[in-house]
């Protein structure tokens, strides 16, 4: 598997997936990915992990990449690597640049297992490798002896091992003889081995350094055992809405983050897995919500809205302050510009960003 690529245009490869990078050429994502998993490098991956491994990296490459892999390929790949993440890197680097010379996007187990042969330096020394020849009858004579030796250490250890082991006969006990087991003082007693309510809670509590420090530069640290749970079941409604009445802050959270927005909050950064993707959250205390949004509504906050987005050239029309159709189409645009869910509707993730990148 380290046989040299065949020259081609790397730009055309990545723009055929949709790549910024090419993804499993080398291993700048995989400390990034065991310390957002809390995995041991040192130890395989297994099947779900390599999965999971495949599609991060896939993500950090190009978020809008357009590879598909079937799940019978990421099992083979498992099985070919065993879960070693070199091992996966090679297979896929292999497999990804094969499907580009087959112009399709579709990565299937053929390609796998293609990536998987044995490299052709090799399988020129094999080759030359016929029976008739001096060092193969070296080699086959080798393998021999060493194969008789090691039968004959086993053998003669496990005959040893026979002999020494041979128990020595145990007398009978007769009637006569009263034996008692000895007694034992509390003193003496052996101490009972902690249960789970008896150890710490804090050693067995998992916490998020990141996690605190982004929540503390927000004042909000005290919510940190709710946005853990959060953060496990990927539901952020109930923390969204206990954080906003009881403060004010309302949770934004989001997959494209701009350089503006870096500039100026205080971002915390994590990798969910429904699907695989790594999601940016920050707090922002709301200068607009508009709360009703339906053709001929009226108000200040839409003219509010109309203005935004005609000062980032997506809304060439007369600010009226009333919904039509012309600013839902400038308003999905937006949308769809910043990677935001296209809802169609001026959400609060939609105008935290508005308000962003229109200042």
């Amino acid at each position: 598997m380290d046989e040299p690529k065949s020259n081609f245009d790397n730009a055309e490869f990545l723009n055929h997936f949709r790549l910024n990078t090419d993804p499993f050429s080398s291993g700048r994502e995989d400390l990034k990915f065991f310390h957002s998993f809390n995995l041991n490098a040192n130890q395989p991956l297994t099947a779900e992990q390599t999965i999971v491994y495949i599609q991060f990296v896939l993500n950090a490459a190009g978020a809008n990449h357009n590879i598909i892999i079937e799940e019978k390929t990421l099992h083979e790949v498992f099985r070919l690597s065993t879960g070693r993440v070199d091992q996966i890197r090679a297979i896929m680097d292999r497999a990804l640049h094969n499907a580009f010379k087959d112009c399709t996007r579709i990565i299937t187990k053929k390609y796998v297992e293609e990536a998987f042969i044995i490299p052709k330096r090799w399988r020129n020394v094999f080759k030359s490798l016929t029976f008739n020849s001096v060092i193969t009858k070296i080699i086959i004579a080798a393998v021999l002896f060493g194969l008789i030796g090691t039968a004959l250490v086993f053998w003669s250890g496990k005959r040893e091992k026979t002999q020494i082991l041979k128990p020595e006969p145990i007398p009978p006990v007769t009637k006569k003889q009263n034996i008692q087991a000895p007694e034992l003082s509390p003193a003496s007693m052996p101490e009972p081995l902690p249960t789970l309510q008896d150890t710490d809670e804090k050693s067995i509590q998992y916490t998020d350094e990141k996690l605190i420090e982004f929540l503390t530069a927000y004042n909000l640290e005290r919510y940190e055992p709710l946005f853990l749970t959060a953060i496990f079941s990927e539901n952020f409604d109930d923390i969204t809405d206990k954080i906003y009445n009881e403060t004010g802050m309302m949770l934004i959270h989001f997959i494209s983050l701009p350089a503006i927005v870096k500039k100026q909050y205080h971002i915390y950064e994590k990798i969910l897995l429904n699907p695989v993707h790594i999601r940016f959250f920050l707090f922002w205390k709301p200068t607009l919500m508009i709360s009703k949004y339906e053709n001929g509504i009226k108000g200040p906050e839409i003219r509010q809205l109309q203005t935004m987005l005609q000062k980032i050239d997506l809304y060439p029309h007369e600010i009226d302050g009333i919904v039509d159709n012309k600013l839902t189409r400038s308003l999905i645009r937006f949308q769809r510009r910043n990677q935001l869910e296209q809802t169609e509707f001026p959400d609060i993730t939609t105008l935290f960003f508005l308000v962003t990148l229109s200042e």
